[in-house]
């Protein structure tokens, strides 16, 4: 015991480390206490000794038998221990040689010192931290997309900020960043593209020249909160356009599904509310594609639609060889949107 005492007061850091890394190494597979005894705590808590024993199980006896042969002929060396600037962890670089044959091979275990022992640290906790960091950034990104298609742009934006945040807390070489960070550009791209003519709330205003005339054509567009069925009954949806092209002001709505009309008049009736207020027939003319109504008296309807911004608008059109069926607009920032187009106008 004395002997044993002595022996460890001349050892140096290093070596002690290393002693500790060979010791680790040399354990036999299934000593599966000896393992958890000579890893740190926090990799210790991650696992179980029964955990390992059905780890070990579902590899199968074969493989494990063979793994087992294979360890038997591996003489352990360590080459270099480097402590770092605390002296209480190491990294021991240690060589493997395969016998017979002779074949090398050569692996950093990193430990660190607790309660004044080395401890051998496999990176579990760590692993278990960066999958829950990386299940965090992909969450954030499913919120960031939800709030999008809502648009919810702004919050989409701080969504995907605290995205990128949660992010740097993976290291640049982790296998789990490049995922993220693909998973993250692209919700970031999404944002930025509908972003572009953003006007609030639902609204996109776009200006274009006319090549003819040099004006600058103004369209708002508004995309509706739900949808209209087409002829086969899927849910497709809808959008107000207003839009000021060579000095005319055009206000419509416009669907994805064929529009029953009256032929004679190329017109389509139906009605429509604000809000809560009581609903109001109204008739338009047909597009020659029968799937927009013009609304006449165009600046009438944008006074409405502005003077309305604080509420929904409902229309109901009749859709062909199906019931008449109705569509909803959140005209939120409708006061920002509108006026662009009336201005182009004038």
């Amino acid at each position: 015991m004395l002997v044993s005492l002595l022996l460890a007061a001349c050892t140096t850091p290093e070596e002690a480390a290393a002693n500790a890394a060979l010791a680790y190494l040399r354990l036999p597979l299934d000593a599966h206490a000896d393992h958890l005894a000579a890893i740190c705590v926090e990799d210790r808590a991650t696992t179980s000794v029964e955990a390992m024993q059905a780890d070990q199980a579902a590899t199968g006896a074969e493989v494990v038998a063979k793994a087992k042969a294979e360890l038997a002929k591996l003489t352990f060396t360590a080459k270099a221990t480097q402590l770092d600037s605390s002296g209480t962890a190491a990294t021991v670089t240690v060589e493997a040689r395969a016998e017979p044959g002779g074949k090398t091979a050569t692996r950093e275990t990193s430990l660190r010192l607790e309660d004044g022992k080395w401890c051998v640290v496999t990176g579990w906790a760590q692993m278990q931290r960066d999958l829950a960091t990386a299940q965090g950034v992909a969450d954030l990104v499913g919120r960031a997309l939800d709030e999008t298609l809502d648009w919810k742009l702004d919050d989409a934006s701080a969504t995907l900020a605290s995205a990128r945040d949660e992010l740097g807390k993976l290291a640049p070489d982790n296998p789990l960043r490049g995922s993220s960070e693909e998973q993250l550009a692209k919700a970031e791209g999404l944002v930025a593209a509908r972003k572009t003519g953003w006007a609030g709330g639902r609204w996109r205003v776009t200006a274009e020249k006319d090549p003819m005339t040099d004006a600058v054509e103004v369209t708002a567009a508004l995309a509706s909160v739900d949808g209209l069925p087409n002829v086969i009954g899927e849910m497709k949806p809808a959008s107000i356009i207003a839009r000021c092209a060579r000095g005319k002001l055009d206000v419509y709505v416009n669907t994805d599904t064929i529009l029953d009309s009256d032929y004679r008049y190329d017109s389509v009736s139906g009605q429509h509310r604000f809000g809560s207020a009581a609903a109001e027939r109204f008739s338009g003319s047909v597009s020659t594609d029968r799937k927009a109504v013009f609304l006449r008296d165009p600046g009438r309807w944008l006074a409405q639609f502005e003077a309305h911004e604080a509420e929904s608008w409902a229309v109901e059109l009749p859709i062909y060889n199906r019931r008449p069926a109705a569509v909803t607009f959140d005209l939120a920032a409708a006061g920002k949107a509108l006026p662009q187009v009336r201005d182009a106008c004038r």
